[in-house]
Protein backbone atom coordinates (compact mmCIF):
# COMPACT_ATOMS: atom_id res chain seq x y z
CA UNK A 1 0.00 0.00 0.00
CA UNK A 2 1.03 3.31 -0.51
CA UNK A 3 1.94 5.98 2.62
CA UNK A 4 1.67 8.91 2.06
CA UNK A 5 2.84 12.00 4.41
CA UNK A 6 1.87 15.32 4.84
CA UNK A 7 3.34 18.45 6.13
CA UNK A 8 1.13 21.96 6.44
CA UNK A 9 2.72 25.53 6.14
CA UNK A 10 0.59 28.21 7.46
CA UNK A 11 -3.05 29.01 9.48
CA UNK A 12 -6.00 26.99 10.56
CA UNK A 13 -7.17 26.85 7.46
CA UNK A 14 -4.51 25.01 6.00
CA UNK A 15 -4.76 22.84 8.88
CA UNK A 16 -8.28 22.08 8.51
CA UNK A 17 -7.71 21.34 4.67
CA UNK A 18 -4.89 18.92 5.35
CA UNK A 19 -7.30 17.05 7.62
CA UNK A 20 -9.64 17.13 5.08
CA UNK A 21 -7.32 15.52 2.43
CA UNK A 22 -5.71 13.24 5.07
CA UNK A 23 -9.42 11.58 5.24
CA UNK A 24 -9.68 11.85 1.68
CA UNK A 25 -6.62 9.64 1.21
CA UNK A 26 -7.45 7.24 3.75
CA UNK A 27 -10.89 6.45 2.41
CA UNK A 28 -8.93 5.80 -1.25
CA UNK A 29 -7.64 3.15 0.50
CA UNK A 30 -3.54 4.98 1.02
CA UNK A 31 -1.51 4.64 4.02
CA UNK A 32 -1.06 7.88 6.31
CA UNK A 33 2.46 8.01 7.57
CA UNK A 34 4.05 11.25 9.90
CA UNK A 35 5.97 13.68 7.71
CA UNK A 36 9.29 12.66 9.59
CA UNK A 37 8.62 9.40 8.43
CA UNK A 38 9.55 7.62 5.35
CA UNK A 39 6.75 7.46 2.81
CA UNK A 40 5.81 7.08 -1.10
CA UNK A 41 4.39 10.67 -1.69
CA UNK A 42 4.84 13.76 0.21
CA UNK A 43 1.70 16.10 -0.12
CA UNK A 44 2.94 19.81 1.20
CA UNK A 45 0.28 22.47 1.79
CA UNK A 46 1.32 25.69 1.33
CA UNK A 47 0.20 29.39 2.22
CA UNK A 48 0.44 32.07 0.21
CA UNK A 49 0.10 35.02 3.02
CA UNK A 50 3.47 36.07 3.79
CA UNK A 51 6.62 36.18 1.55
CA UNK A 52 8.91 33.88 4.23
CA UNK A 53 6.15 31.17 4.69
CA UNK A 54 6.28 30.76 0.67
CA UNK A 55 10.21 30.98 1.08
CA UNK A 56 10.00 28.35 4.07
CA UNK A 57 8.01 26.17 1.80
CA UNK A 58 9.98 26.61 -1.03
CA UNK A 59 12.66 25.36 0.71
CA UNK A 60 11.18 22.80 2.54
CA UNK A 61 10.26 21.01 -0.88
CA UNK A 62 13.88 21.34 -2.04
CA UNK A 63 15.22 19.85 0.94
CA UNK A 64 12.52 17.01 0.81
CA UNK A 65 13.05 15.92 -2.69
CA UNK A 66 16.74 16.16 -1.69
CA UNK A 67 16.51 13.70 0.96
CA UNK A 68 13.71 11.52 -0.61
CA UNK A 69 14.76 11.73 -4.51
CA UNK A 70 12.57 8.78 -5.59
CA UNK A 71 9.45 10.35 -3.12
CA UNK A 72 6.20 11.38 -5.24
CA UNK A 73 5.88 14.96 -4.54
CA UNK A 74 3.04 17.12 -4.34
CA UNK A 75 2.37 20.80 -3.55
CA UNK A 76 -1.28 22.15 -2.96
CA UNK A 77 -2.63 24.88 -1.08
CA UNK A 78 -3.21 29.01 -1.79
CA UNK A 79 0.53 29.81 -2.55
CA UNK A 80 -0.03 26.66 -5.52
CA UNK A 81 -2.89 28.37 -6.29
CA UNK A 82 -1.47 31.59 -6.98
CA UNK A 83 2.11 30.64 -8.11
CA UNK A 84 1.46 27.24 -9.80
CA UNK A 85 4.47 27.64 -12.22
CA UNK A 86 7.14 28.85 -9.53
CA UNK A 87 6.61 25.20 -7.77
CA UNK A 88 5.95 23.13 -11.21
CA UNK A 89 9.60 24.42 -12.11
CA UNK A 90 10.92 22.75 -9.34
CA UNK A 91 12.88 19.40 -10.48
CA UNK A 92 11.15 16.90 -8.39
CA UNK A 93 7.78 18.07 -7.68
CA UNK A 94 5.74 15.97 -9.70
CA UNK A 95 2.35 17.61 -9.07
CA UNK A 96 0.76 20.84 -8.23
CA UNK A 97 -2.86 21.34 -7.07
CA UNK A 98 -5.11 24.05 -5.50
CA UNK A 99 -6.79 24.53 -2.28
CA UNK A 100 -9.62 22.10 -1.61
CA UNK A 101 -8.69 20.00 -3.80
CA UNK A 102 -9.04 16.31 -2.74
CA UNK A 103 -9.91 14.67 -5.94
CA UNK A 104 -7.16 16.18 -7.55
CA UNK A 105 -4.64 15.49 -5.06
CA UNK A 106 -6.27 11.30 -5.04
CA UNK A 107 -5.74 11.60 -9.00
CA UNK A 108 -2.16 13.10 -9.10
CA UNK A 109 -1.05 10.15 -5.74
Amino acid sequence: MVKVAFKTIGCKTNSHDTGTMIKACIEAGFDIAKYHESADAYVVNTCAVTSSAEAEARNLIRRLIKTNPKAFVVVCGCSSEVFPEQYRSINGVDCVVGVRSERALISCL
